[in-house]
């Protein structure tokens, strides 16, 4: 076996790990951080459910939240803006050859607390390095700070997404990630960026996208 399969097969285990890691932190944490802030579709069925009470108390976990995160949540758009491969460890010739200003587009549906926290479900397709199609389709936690009050509203936010990663080079079979997450937002815009480690050819860029909350 030579030396990049090696790189390959250990960073392809590394990411099976941390995701491991990842679904597992997420699905012992309940999240019930504050009343969500609802929209008016959202608010009409919350007052039916106050009006008739299910009989059941809502379960906690990472499950509860994606499906109340889809169902109360409002639609969301994501478009990428850049793939960053940094210039320390890839060389000119190869940043010349890759798509750094990728087309590509995403829906999701994001719900957020009293406190400005979000948590959204997403699915995005866009061009990779390589120009090939990808599929990013998870769960994103953004816990978010007020720099300026909710006038303007202007936010600053880290969390993390939990993913499944489909890239033609491994025959889009679904790849779990998880991976840091940093936004800057105004309003019902965000811009948001995470960090995918590794070395040349498996990682070492920085994908950052534009969210709109509609």
């Amino acid at each position: 076996m030579s030396a990049p399969e090696r790189r390959s097969r250990t960073f392809v285990r590394t990411l099976h790990v941390i995701a491991l890691v990842g679904f597992v932190v997420v699905a012992c944490s309940s999240f019930r951080a504050g009343a969500p802030r609802l929209g008016p579709e959202a608010t009409v069925r919350v007052r039916g459910e106050v009006e008739h009470p299910p009989t059941k108390a809502p379960r906690g976990g990472v499950l509860h939240n994606w499906a109340e995160t889809l169902r109360l949540g409002e639609t969301t758009v994501l478009t990428p803006i850049n793939t960053h491969h940094l210039r320390s460890v890839y060389p000119p010739e190869k940043i010349a050859r890759y798509t750094e200003w990728p087309r590509g587009m995403g829906l999701g549906r994001a719900l957020l607390d009293e406190r400005g926290n979000r948590r959204e479900v997403f699915g995005i397709v866009f061009e990779d390095s390589a120009a090939r199609l990808q599929y990013n389709i998870g769960y994103i936690h953004i816990w978010n700070w007020r720099l300026l009050g909710d006038d303007p509203d202007l936010t600053v936010g880290a969390g993390y997404m939990l993913f499944l990663m489909g890239r033609w080079d491994w025959n889009y079979v679904p790849m779990p990630i998880v991976l840091p997450l940093l936004s800057i937002g105004l309003a019902r815009i965000s811009i948001e960026s995470t960090f995918v480690p590794g070395s040349e050819g498996l990682g070492a860029v920085i994908f950052t996208w534009i969210q709109i909350r509609l």
